[in-house]
């Protein structure tokens, strides 16, 4: 049995979910300021920043 601990990574992805919604922009500054809250304040691992859309 390993005794070593368990290092769970999160990912959040609210970021380009709140950029799939139509009308949806941030200015740099705003951008900034989501990604440093979540990797600083919420210890967040990584930011999705990008997602390829999909076309039906």
């Amino acid at each position: 049995m390993s005794t070593q601990p368990r290092h769970i990574q999160l990912m959040d992805t609210t970021y380009v979910i709140a950029r799939a919604n139509p009308g949806v922009s941030y200015s740099p500054d705003e951008k900034l300021n989501i990604a440093k809250a979540l990797l600083q304040a919420l210890q967040v691992d990584r930011i999705e920043v990008a997602s390829a859309r999909i076309r039906g």
